[in-house]
C-alpha cells in the first residue's frame, strides 16, 4: 500500500509539475488541463484536414475512403478556434 502511495506521489510530480497539497488542488489542475487537451485535439484535427486539402490527399480530408470530405473553411475555423481556446486557457493567468 505504501509503495502505491509513493508511485502516485511520483506521478503527481511528473504529470502535474509539483506537489499537490489536497485533492482540491489536483482536481483544479485536472480541470484546467481538460480545455487545453480538447482544444489541442480540435486544432490538430483541423490542421490534419487542411494538410489533406493542401497536399492533395483526400483520405486526410475525409477520414475515410467513401466519406464526404470536410470543407476547407470548416477545417480552417476548427484549427483557429482550437488554437484560440488553447492559448486562452493556457495563458489566461
Amino acid at each position: 500500500m505504501e509503495n502505491l502511495r509513493i508511485r502516485i506521489a511520483m506521478m503527481e510530480v511528473f504529470v502535474f509539475g509539483g506537489n499537490m497539497k489536497t485533492r482540491e488542488d489536483l482536481r483544479r489542475r485536472i480541470f484546467s488541463l481538460l480545455p487545453q487537451a480538447f482544444s489541442a485535439a480540435a486544432a490538430g484535427l483541423g490542421f490534419t484536414v487542411l494538410f489533406g486539402w493542401l497536399s492533395g490527399h483526400p483520405l486526410l480530408a475525409s477520414f475515410g475512403a467513401n466519406l464526404i470530405p470536410t470543407a476547407p473553411s470548416t477545417a480552417l475555423l476548427c484549427f483557429l478556434l482550437g488554437l484560440s481556446i488553447l492559448f486562452r486557457s493556457r495563458f489566461s493567468r
